[in-house]
C-alpha cells in the first residue's frame, strides 16, 4: 500500500510536468531501452524457429513427393542450427544489458531510499538479475543440445544426397529420416522456449524497473520542490519588521512606585493618627 501511495504521490508531487522525464531515472530509462533492442532481436529468432518446427511437423504427414519434402526438411533442420547459434551467441550480450539495467535500479533506488517507492524498484531490481542468470544459462544449455543434433541432422543429409541420386526415397527411409529432424528440432526448440521464457521475463523486468525508477525520480523532484518552498517560508515568517519609525509604540516595561518615607503603600491615602 505504501509502494502504491509512493508512486502515486511520484507522479502529482510538484514534477515541472507530468511527461518530462525526471533526471535521475534518464540513466535507468536508456539501460531499459538498450535491454528492449537486444530482447527485440532474440525474440524474432524465437518466433521464427517456432515457425520452422512447425514445418517440420507439418512435413512428417506429407504422402508423396518425398524427396521434395526431405529437401524441406533439410532446409528447415539447418535453419533452426542457425537460429540455436545465433541465440545462444545472443545470451551472454542479453545477460549483461539486463544486469547494467539492475545495476543503475539499485543506484536509484539507494541515491533516494527515503522515498516509500524504492522498495519496490529494489525487488524489482534484484529479480532483474535473476533474469539475467535465466538468460545465460538457457543460452549455455541451447548451445550444448545443439552440438549435441548436428549429427542427427548430417544423417539426414546424407539419406537426402542418397534420395537425390537415386531419384526417389522409399516411405519407411522417408519416415525414419523426418523422424530424426523432427526430434532435434524438438530438443532445440524446447531448449529455445526456455530461453524465451527468461527473455519474456527480463523484458517485463527491464519495463518495471524503467516505471518505478520514473517514480521514485519524480517524487523525490517533488519532495525537493517542497521542502524548498517550506525553508523559503520558513525564513519569511522569522523576519520580524521592526522599524525605528514605531520604536515610541514598542511597549514599555511598568515601572515601580517607591514607598513613602513614612512607610505608606504606594498610592495609599496616608497613615493612621
Amino acid at each position: 500500500e505504501a509502494g502504491a501511495l509512493a508512486l502515486e504521490g511520484g507522479e502529482s508531487s510538484g514534477a515541472p510536468a507530468a511527461n518530462k522525464m525526471p533526471e535521475a531515472a534518464k540513466e535507468v530509462v536508456a539501460s531499459q531501452a538498450h535491454l528492449g533492442e537486444k530482447l527485440d532481436a532474440a525474440t524474432a529468432s524465437i518466433t521464427e524457429a517456432e515457425q520452422l518446427s512447425v514445418t517440420v511437423q507439418h512435413l512428417r504427414g506429407a504422402k508423396d513427393n518425398f524427396v521434395d519434402a526431405l529437401s524441406a526438411a533439410q532446409e528447415a533442420g539447418e535453419r533452426l542450427l542457425e537460429l540455436a547459434e545465433e541465440l545462444a551467441k545472443l545470451g551472454p550480450g542479453l545477460s549483461e544489458a539486463a544486469m547494467e539495467v539492475a545495476e543503475c535500479s539499485l543506484e536509484l533506488s539507494a541515491r533516494f531510499s527515503s522515498v516509500p517507492a524504492s522498495l519496490l524498484l529494489t525487488d524489482v531490481a534484484l529479480s532483474c538479475t535473476f533474469e539475467a542468470s535465466r538468460m545465460q544459462h538457457a543460452a549455455s544449455q541451447l548451445h550444448e543440445i545443439r552440438q549435441d543434433t548436428v549429427n542427427s541432422l548430417q544423417t539426414l543429409n546424407t539419406n537426402l544426397s542418397i534420395s537425390k541420386i537415386l531419384g526417389t526415397i522409399d516411405a519407411e527411409v522417408f519416415k525414419l529420416s523426418l523422424g530424426l529432424v523432427s526430434k532435434a528440432a524438438g530438443r532445440m526448440l524446447a531448449s529455445i522456449r526456455l530461453m524465451a521464457s527468461a527473455v519474456a521475463d527480463a523484458r517485463q523486468r527491464g519495463q518495471q524497473c524503467a516505471t518505478h525508477a520514473k517514480a521514485v525520480a519524480a517524487f523525490a523532484d517533488g519532495r525537493k520542490a517542497a521542502d524548498e518552498a517550506a525553508a523559503e517560508d520558513s525564513a519569511a515568517q522569522a523576519a520580524l519588521p521592526a522599524p525605528d519609525a514605531d520604536r515610541e509604540n514598542w511597549p514599555k516595561p511598568e515601572q515601580a512606585v517607591p514607598p513613602t518615607s513614612d512607610g505608606d503603600a504606594p498610592g495609599g491615602g496616608g497613615g493612621a493618627p
